[in-house]
């Protein structure tokens, strides 16, 4: 008679009980989720997800726009101004005051120019000589060399 015992009818009820309440729980749970995927908030769900959709769209437009435009100021970037060095001189023993200059201008490829100004009493000379990978095809005097040197901040110039 172990359906008889109170211990056993104890049991089972509390097993009933609990299952009864996992089967009501189950029961709201469905209901709140037809709820929501039926009725008003379906809609705003669907809504938001067709927004996020259409926003990522945007995005990647974006970024691709940002990619390229981004391309653009590399390419410029590296044709701009990026190395410069000046040196002050006295080219004539009858003129003081280092009015003299030389000024390099270099870009990334280390191309650009050196621009020369010399200062005496008669007037003032500017010169200007390309510069190609670091090099001259005009021979370059000792401060338009140096003028060169500081604006690749002491490198070589074949670096």
């Amino acid at each position: 008679m172990i359906l008889g015992n109170p211990v056993v009818i104890g049991v089972f009820g509390l097993i009933f009980v609990l299952l009864a309440l996992g089967v009501w729980w189950l029961v709201r749970i469905e209901r709140r989720t037809k709820a929501f995927f039926l009725g008003k908030n379906a809609r705003d769900l669907e809504d938001v997800m067709v927004l996020l959709k259409d926003e990522i769209s945007d995005t990647r437009e974006s970024l691709q726009v940002l990619e390229a435009h981004l391309k653009s100021i590399d390419v410029r970037l590296a044709r701009s101004i990026q190395y410069m060095g000046m040196v002050r001189f006295n080219p004539f023993k009858d003129a003081g005051g280092d009015q003299s200059f030389a000024f390099a201008l270099l870009d990334e490829a280390h191309n650009g120019m050196v621009i020369s100004s010399l200062y005496s009493r008669e007037g003032v000379r500017i010169y200007a000589k390309p510069i190609q990978g670091g090099k001259s095809t005009y021979s370059l005097s000792a401060e338009e060399t140096e003028a060169m040197r500081r604006a690749l901040g002491g490198r070589p110039e074949n670096t």
